[in-house]
């Protein structure tokens, strides 16, 4: 399921955040913040919150994902 919610927009979590799969949790951390900043959806114009904030969701759903050791490891193993 956590596949099919990036695959529906042709990315994998990995390129949603912009990080390579070996990146550590560091650089995880940091394209999401970077992420953040730019995508949150309080930061864009009223007529695209609607989209920035399902956009946000797939963000926070791969650094959700890819932060934490076990579910990035369940979640390389469904890629291979």
């Amino acid at each position: 399921m956590l596949i099919f919610v990036a695959a529906s927009r042709g990315k994998n979590f990995y390129e949603v955040l912009g990080v390579p799969p070996d990146a550590t949790q560091k650089a995880i951390s940091k394209a999401f913040k970077k992420l953040a900043v730019t995508m949150h959806p309080d930061k864009q114009s009223e007529d695209q919150r609607e989209q920035a904030h399902k956009d946000f969701v797939v963000v926070q759903q791969a650094y959700g994902t890819l932060n934490d050791p076990v579910s990035r490891k369940r979640y390389d193993e469904q890629l291979k």
